[in-house]
């Protein structure tokens, strides 16, 4: 009798073993957004806010819709303008992404093809090591030159011509044979702007407008330095300095390589954007384009070990063109760009199989804001949490007094439960009852001569059939937006709102101008030109810690 009491507790046990393994190998199931979003919406003010970041905006695209939208700050500590939906930022190296979509329209079309030697097409380029002519457009837009990583991009920064950093690049020596290595590249990457633009017959600048920007109803979006400069409603570029954050110029040297790093755009703009790169557009990207551009060429293991989340996360890191391609947690393909200069940062990334992409910006030269990426697809993936930041950033909650959320009706309900202080619901009314202008911590500011208050209307609807949309079951006929949220051909689709737009009209430029030639005869010209909307200067004042954006 004890034997067979034995026999049973072992296989007993065997049985218990076996479901073990079982219920391991079976995959976690995934979480549905409107479960997390409440919590990542709390993680995102805490985390800009535990660095004082000054301004950032992200935006959340699931199955085609754009569902969660957040600004935050300020564009800049110094006129403390707040950050809103069109607020624009610079991309910097996610512009490679909008080139390699550029390039590949232009192959889907057979204007090109990625298996042509460049000097088919840029007869008077050709690279020291290379004299048969073997690098291809192909090589070009992955990054496997041969040439070492970010070739002379210290004298791209110092300021010498594109045309003559291509002459001083076709001297360097090789790292490696050409297609056997990732090398990093933003001047040799540059050239298919070149390519296509000879092929095409317009300049890069035309085509991301004619072929992206207007197409996708990107308003916000631009190319070059001069666009920011005449744009009051931009983030420009922060560093550490006075005790905080210090803003800085916004410089020339890398919108001298537009296709690297040239592009600027809203979180309006790029949530569109990462709808249509994930597939949504397909009047616009054809899916056999980031098919391809998708499909990895090079690995490039460096990238899996530069933080701790790609450490944990981030297995098989590869190059495709213009994209880099990852196993998130090893199972899942994840699609991901970066972009960072001097003060200014850019996140891009979706998962083609669970049909959600995140995308952040914001204006300080910090990098750790970016683990927000993998917790939202931890968390999505019923993944087990990890502290990426190791705890430094458990103290950042309620640094923001500037805030916008847009969400879903659904999602936002989620966020709306949530009792803390920062809830985006309260935020969003709080907004609305409150002149932008007004609505962070900061000295009150009298709005300009020329301020104009008006309501933003929501367009009318497009034809379904003009872009294959479906109905979706609560009878939202539209590609990528619900109720709240952005159609990619008609913009916002959000209530009316109240918005303030200031404007400087050409007679308050001129006034100001003849009160400051009075000034040298009365004491009344002086109050004239501060009635006029003139302020006398101040030295700079330093940026603090305590500040809230």
């Amino acid at each position: 009798m004890s034997l067979v009491s034995s026999y049973r507790r072992i296989l007993s046990g065997a049985s218990l073993a076996f479901a073990l393994v079982l219920l391991l190998a079976v995959p976690a199931q995934a979480r549905p957004l409107n479960e997390v979003l409440p919590q990542f919406d709390r993680d995102v003010e805490r985390i800009f806010g535990a660095y004082h970041v000054p301004g950032a905006a992200l935006a959340i695209v699931q199955n085609g819709k754009v569902v969660y939208i957040k600004t935050l700050g300020v564009g800049s500590t110094k006129t403390r303008n707040p950050v809103n939906p069109h607020t624009v930022f610079r991309l910097a190296s996610v512009s490679k992404t909008f080139a390699a979509v550029l390039a590949g329209q232009a192959a889907y079309e057979g204007q090109i093809r990625y298996s042509d030697p460049l000097s088919r097409y840029l007869p008077g380029f050709r690279l020291k090591y290379d004299p048969q002519q073997r690098l291809t457009l192909r090589n070009v837009l992955s990054h496997t030159s041969g040439l070492p990583h970010n070739a002379n991009d210290h004298l791209l920064e110092s300021g010498e011509s594109y045309s003559a950093l291509l002459q001083k690049t076709q001297r360097l020596g090789a790292s490696c044979q050409i297609g056997r290595c990732f090398g990093y590249q933003n001047i040799l990457y540059s050239t298919i702007g070149d390519v296509l633009s000879r092929q095409l017959g317009h300049s890069y600048a035309d085509l991301l407008s004619n072929r992206l920007f207007r197409p996708l109803g990107m308003s916000d979006a631009s190319t070059g330095r001069w666009s920011m400069l005449n744009n009051r409603n931009v983030a420009v570029p922060h560093v550490k300095g006075g005790g905080g954050w210090v803003p800085r110029a916004i410089t020339q040297p890398y919108y001298n390589v537009l296709p690297a790093a040239g592009v600027n755009a809203s979180i309006t703009d790029m949530s569109k954007y990462l709808a249509a790169v994930m597939g949504y557009r397909p009047d616009v990207i054809p899916p056999a384009v980031m098919a391809e551009l998708t499909r990895p060429v090079v690995r490039s293991p460096k990238e899996g070990a530069t933080s701790k989340w790609r450490q944990t996360r981030i297995k098989q890191p590869m190059y495709g063109m213009g994209w880099r391609i990852f196993q998130y947690n090893g199972n899942h393909k994840m699609i991901f760009h970066a972009g960072g200069l001097s003060g200014v940062r850019s996140r891009l990334g979706f998962l083609p199989e669970k049909n959600i992409g995140l995308v952040m910006m914001w204006n300080a030269n910090e990098s750790r804001p970016e683990v927000l990426m993998p917790m939202l697809f931890d968390r999505l993936l019923d993944l087990p949490a990890v502290d990426y930041l190791d705890g430094a950033a458990s103290s950042g909650a309620g640094f923001y007094t500037n805030r916008q959320t847009v969400t879903t009706p659904v999602a936002a309900s989620a966020v709306a439960a949530t009792a803390a202080a920062t809830s985006a619901l309260t935020a969003r009314k709080a907004a609305v009852r409150n002149p932008p202008a007004a609505s962070y911590r900061s000295k009150p500011t009298v709005p300009r001569s020329g301020a104009v208050t008006q309501a933003v209307v929501e367009p009318k609807p497009v034809a379904a059939q003009q872009y294959g949309v479906t109905v979706d079951s609560d009878g939202i006929r539209s590609l990528t937006a619900q109720r709240v949220g952005y159609d990619p051909a008609t913009g916002p689709t959000l209530q009316a709102r109240q918005v303030t737009q200031v404007k400087a009209p050409s007679s308050v430029k001129k006034q100001n101008s003849r009160s400051v030639s009075a000034k040298k005869t009365s004491v009344k010209s002086t109050q004239a030109k501060k009635k006029s909307g003139k302020k006398k200067k101040t030295p700079a004042r330093s940026t603090k810690h305590k500040t809230r954006y």
